[in-house]
C-alpha cells in the first residue's frame, strides 16, 4: 500500500480466519502457501517467520516466479537470476528454512537493504522497501496505490 505522503505498507491477510460466532476459535485457519515459514506448519510464529514471508515476496518480485508453485519441494526457491549479489544473499538468508538463521527483525531486513541500495543501483521494488521515495507509484506488474 502506497500512502499520499510516500509511505509504504505491506499488507497480509494470509492468516485471516473464518469467525463462526458459535465457537470459542476460528474453526478454519487460511494461510498463504509458498509464504508461510516452515515453522508456522507446524503453528509456531516468530518474528523470522514475517522475514520469511517477506523474502518470499522479494523473490516473487525479483524472479516473477509464483513461490506457491515450486515443485517439488515448497521451500525451495529458484536462483535469482540478474540480481546483485548482496541482494541474492539478503533474499537466500531470509528464506532459510530454520528461523535461528534468518535476519533477527524487520529493522536488520530494512538496514540491510538500505546498506546494499546505498552500494549499488537495486531494482525498482527492492529501493522502495529500503525507504527511497522518489519512485514512481506504480512498476511494471505492480501497483502501489492505496
Amino acid at each position: 500500500m502506497h500512502t499520499p505522503v510516500g509511505e509504504i505498507f505491506l499488507i497480509d491477510f494470509g492468516l485471516a480466519g473464518f469467525f463462526d460466532p458459535r465457537r470459542e476459535r476460528d474453526t478454519l485457519a487460511y494461510g498463504s502457501i509458498g509464504y508461510a515459514a516452515p515453522e508456522q506448519y507446524g503453528q509456531l510464529t516468530t518474528p523470522q517467520s514475517d522475514v520469511y514471508s517477506l523474502g518470499a515476496v522479494l523473490h516473487q518480485l525479483l524472479s516473477g516466479g509464483d513461490p506457491a508453485t515450486n515443485t517439488p519441494n515448497l521451500f525451495t526457491f529458484p536462483p535469482l537470476p540478474n540480481v546483485p549479489t548482496e541482494l541474492k544473499r539478503l533474499v537466500e538468508q531470509m528464506l532459510h528454512m530454520h528461523a535461528a538463521d534468518r535476519p533477527a527483525s524487520m529493522m536488520a531486513v530494512k538496514q540491510a537493504l538500505r546498506r546494499i541500495a546505498l552500494l549499488q543501483e537495486l531494482p525498482p521494488v527492492a529501493l522502495l522497501l529500503a525507504g527511497k521515495s522518489a519512485l514512481p507509484a506504480t512498476l511494471p506488474g505492480l501497483s502501489l496505490q492505496a
